[in-house]
């Protein structure tokens, strides 16, 4: 059994079962007191019940309230405090099962004062996406952007040759022959340009680098690990 445990079991006991030695007069505020310092000692609320049991001591002076209020400093990690509560109980002269169990609970407060500091628990790694630009996709860039000069400049130039009207009609079909000709290879390399610079944009968009950087925590340093897939 852990000294946790032991020390929240000996507190409901011991707040059922009236100590040994108590002052005359009601123990009816007292119980009341004790019956709600269980129910927050249940929850965890150990502050208020610390808070409840003080009052209850105040003005009632009962023996079983100091070990309660050693509960409750114990689970708040006040130690120190919670052996001074537990001394005073075995001062009033309890009876020796419950004088026993007081002494256990100093031992486990003793431990824990004895006890080293706990090293912080690991942080969870963290993961680091990037999006990548590789080489290749400049070279895609550069593609499309000449394809869409070249096809811009083919476009007006055939439309140019289109509107030109000089010349014999032979001279000019031969101009419209060209014009479309130029125009249509225009506009596929104006298609092709577009293709090439979304293909890069894309590539880029859906290829990313991920970076892991998980805290390393040994006795005597602390570090950081760094890795990463692509």
């Amino acid at each position: 059994m852990t000294p946790r445990a032991l020390i929240v079991i000996g507190a409901l006991a011991l707040a059922r079962t009236p100590a040994h030695a108590e002052p005359v007069g009601s123990s009816e505020p007292a119980d009341a007191a004790l019956a709600r310092a269980r129910d927050h000692f249940g929850r965890g609320e150990y502050a208020e019940a610390k808070v409840l049991l003080e009052s209850a001591y105040a003005s009632s002076h009962r023996a079983d309230l100091l070990f309660a209020l050693g509960q409750a400093e114990f689970n708040l990690g006040q130690f120190t405090e919670a052996m001074a509560y537990y001394e005073k109980f075995l001062a009033t002269g309890p009876d020796r099962d419950r004088a026993a169990l007081a002494q256990q609970a100093i031992g486990a407060a003793r431990a824990r004062i004895a006890a080293p500091p706990q090293p912080p628990a690991p942080r969870a790694p963290k993961l680091y996406e990037r999006h990548r630009w590789a080489p290749e996709y400049t070279g895609l860039l550069v593609l499309g952007g000449v394809a869409l000069v070249l096809g811009g400049s083919l476009l007006a130039h055939g439309h140019g040759l289109g509107d030109d009207e000089s010349g014999t009609l032979t001279d000019y079909e031969q101009r419209q022959n060209r014009s479309r000709g130029e125009q249509i290879t225009g506009v596929a390399c104006a298609v092709g340009g577009l293709v090439s610079i979304s293909a890069a944009v894309i590539a880029w968009r859906v290829r990313t680098e991920t970076t892991v950087v998980a805290p390393k925590v040994s006795e005597h340093a602390l570090g950081v690990e760094v890795g990463g897939t692509w």
